[in-house]
Parts: structure tokens; sequence; C-alpha cells
């Protein structure tokens, strides 16, 4: 009998009510969704802290930098915007968003914003 039973480490899919853990793509897809929530109802530290963590899982999302972008030039933070918009340019310079970027770059506090060196990263992660 005890080579029909499968190992004990091996479980069926949805046995005792647990599911299965989401991927990194999928928790950063829902950052970026939660994150555009909260651009969409200007809560901006609650943007930005979504959108910290969708960086973390999705680096080269181009949908990341934008949100991340948006809510730092909301609250001031011209430097890192700037930064961001840039890095959605790079990354997607023909989207909606990068084109966006494009023009976001040339009002005036954009683009007087001193640029961000590259020993200190785009984004800051707020504790």
């Amino acid at each position: 009998m005890d080579d029909v039973k499968p190992p004990p480490d091996v479980e069926k899919p949805g046995r005792h009510g647990k599911t299965q853990e989401p991927t990194h793509q999928e928790s950063a897809a829902e950052d970026v969704n939660v994150g555009g929530y909260y651009l969409e109802r200007k809560n901006w530290k609650a943007a930005l802290s979504r959108f910290e963590a969708a960086l973390v899982l999705d680096p080269e999302n181009p949908d990341v930098y934008w949100g991340l972008a948006e809510a730092q030039r909301q609250l001031g933070d011209f430097a890192n915007a700037k930064a961001n918009y840039l890095k959605v340019m790079e990354f997607d310079p023909d989207s909606r968003h990068g084109k966006d970027a494009k023009k976001l770059l040339k009002q005036p506090e954009l683009a007087n914003a001193p640029a961000v060196s590259a020993n200190r990263p785009a984004v800051q992660v707020q504790q």
C-alpha cells in the first residue's frame, strides 16, 4: 500500500483549502493595478508605495516607472520623477506613457530638476 500513496510532501491542488502562491509577475501586476487606483484617487503616498513594491518584482515594466514618476511629481520629488519619466521613455518611447513623459519632462520643475546620480537609486524606498 505504501507504494500507492503519494509522498507526504506532495499536495494536491486545493487540498486543505490552500491556494497556489501567486507568481512574482502576478504580484507586480496587482501592485501596478492598485497603484493606478491610488493615482486616480490622488493618494500619492499610497500609490508610490505600491509602485515601489512592483519595482522590486518587475524592474523592467514601464508602467511601474510611470506610476512612480507620477506619484513623485505630485509629491514634489522632481529629481526622482524626472529619472523615472526617463526610464519610461527608455523602455517604451512610443507608448502613450512614453509620449506623455516626453511632454512632462519639458515642464520647468522637471526640466530643471537635478539629475539623479548613478550611485543613488531613482527610487528611494521609504520605511
